[in-house]
C-alpha cells in the first residue's frame, strides 16, 4: 500500500528533526577544541555554524509538520 502525502512530509519531519539534534550535538564537540587557544576561535565560529544549520533543520521540520497538519 502506497504512503500518504501526510506520512511522507511526517517521515521528513522526523529525519530533519533528528538531522538538527545531530548536529547540535556535533557542533557541542567543537567546543571541546576550544582548550586549546590556538584553535578557540575557530572551534567557536565551527560551533556557531553547527548551531545554526540545527536550526535550519529545526525550522525545516516545523514547516514539514505545519504543511501535513493542513493535509
Amino acid at each position: 500500500m502506497s504512503e500518504s502525502k501526510k506520512d511522507k512530509l511526517l517521515r521528513k519531519a522526523m529525519k530533519a528533526e533528528a538531522n538538527g539534534q545531530e548536529l547540535a550535538g556535533d557542533g557541542t564537540k567543537l567546543l571541546l577544541l576550544a582548550v586549546f587557544p590556538p584553535f578557540a576561535l575557530i572551534a567557536f565560529l565551527g560551533f556557531l555554524l553547527y548551531l545554526w544549520l540545527a536550526q535550519m533543520e529545526e525550522k525545516e521540520a516545523r514547516r514539514l509538520r505545519k504543511k501535513a497538519a493542513k493535509l
